[in-house]
């Protein structure tokens, strides 16, 4: 874009001053060295859009020198990706794709240019796919930003989609582990494993292969399913299968310490009772046992379900109508697994909501 004065002559606007300079030796005063290539660029340039930049520049041997050669050894990264995150630096309208995205966000990062990390990321979050969103993943998941919640909500979001991409297997046992452990509303525990089966086939180091198994909830799945497929698939050593089939054949879940039971999200269900639809969300190992014998009472009710001992659930709803109450589970002196109370108490935790609506 160019400006024109009183006189008709025209000249360049700010922003196209800046371009024209990008990895230009006109008026340069450094040169950067990144993987064995020289970069020629502008101190106040390079101090005017970054404070790192800005303390390198001003350091008193940089400083003293004239036209001094400053080797940037960390981060680490190609010549190529540099000179895509050099550009940016001085002009931010530049093609993007996944690769050059991730490469110029994690330099935005380092030398703390906001402007290109908010320029990369809103690219990444469009370009999102269940096939790239493993690989964008992995890379932005040590920054604890928006950018990685982004990626983690639309994985858990899109499960089926994402575990069965054939890049799974590519996945470092630490950003899989972080998968594994995230709470999949959709997503059947038996479905979750079999989708990380070429994963354990790609990775023999039994180390590794601890790092995720943890996080896989064994104890929830059917005495079957362990037999015919976790077994026959040998990446449970013996004690951990025998441990899994004990906890998922006794429902004592919280008797072992091997694998994760932490439910991995609010279980959501309808059910059908006395002209009432009734929206069930919570602990889903309580609303299932309501599915399964839905006999509401006025002030309790008792469900065969381990919560987690070996005892039944028994219930006290406070109140005439108790399918309008949030349910808060706390140890009961009696003896009984719970009580349930309309405001949370001291040491309880909500894990139902009962709700009525007319049809």
């Amino acid at each position: 874009m160019v400006s024109t004065d009183s006189e008709g002559n025209q000249s360049p606007d700010l922003a196209d001053s800046f371009r024209s300079l990008r990895l230009s030796e006109d008026l340069s005063d450094v040169t950067l060295v990144v993987d064995g290539k020289d970069f020629p660029a502008h101190k106040v340039v390079l101090a005017a859009r970054s404070k790192v930049f800005k303390k390198i520049m001003t350091d008193a041997d940089v400083e003293s020198q004239r036209n001094p050669i400053i080797a940037l050894v960390e981060p680490k990264t190609k010549a190529s990706i540099f000179r895509d995150f050099l550009s940016c630096v001085y002009d931010e309208d530049i093609d993007l794709n996944v690769t050059k995205a991730l490469g110029i966000l994690d330099l935005a990062h380092y030398y703390n240019i906001p402007n290109i990390v908010t320029t990369c990321a809103n690219f990444l979050k469009n370009a999102a796919t269940p096939d790239n969103s493993l690989i964008i993943g992995e890379a932005v998941c040590d920054h604890d930003d928006e950018l990685w919640k982004f990626f983690a909500q639309f994985i858990t979001d899109h499960p089926h989609e994402v575990l069965k991409s054939a890049l799974l297997p590519q996945m470092s046992a630490d950003f899989l582990a972080k998968i594994v452990d995230f709470n999949f509303r959709n997503l059947d525990e038996r479905d979750l494993f079999k989708f990380l089966l070429p994963w354990f086939d790609a990775h023999e180091d039994a180390n590794e292969r601890q790092q995720v198994l943890k996080f896989v909830r064994f104890p929830f799945m059917k005495p079957k399913f362990l037999s015919d497929t976790v077994f026959r698939s040998k990446v449970l050593t013996e004690q951990q299968y025998a441990i899994a089939l004990h906890a998922a054949t006794s429902l004592n879940f919280e008797g072992q310490t091997e694998f994760s039971v932490t439910p991995r999200a609010e279980y959501e269900s309808w059910q059908v009772t006395d002209s009432y639809h009734i929206l069930m969300v919570g602990d889903y190992r309580l609303c299932a046992a309501f599915k399964k014998d839905p006999q509401p009472r006025k002030k309790r009710w008792t469900v065969p379900c381990v919560f987690p001992k070996t005892k039944p659930i028994l219930g006290r709803f406070p109140g005439h109508d108790w399918f309008d109450t949030d349910i808060y589970a706390s140890p009961c002196q009696e003896g009984t697994l719970f009580e349930v109370h309309y405001d949370p108490p001291e040491n309880g935790v909500l894990i139902a909501k009962m709700r009525k609506i007319w049809f």
